[in-house]
């Protein structure tokens, strides 16, 4: 493999990374903390 080649695929996989990175992070911001709705159901 030449270098180009290397610095290629790395890129991909990095941007790959970061995107599923943010997904991640946009799902979590959505996720209910138990911790503040300790009364909520009685």
């Amino acid at each position: 493999m030449s270098t180009s080649m290397i610095l290629g695929a790395a890129i991909v996989v990095f941007t790959l990374m970061l995107i599923g990175l943010f997904l991640t992070a946009r799902e979590a911001s959505k996720w209910d903390d138990p911790a503040t709705h300790k009364n909520d159901k009685e």
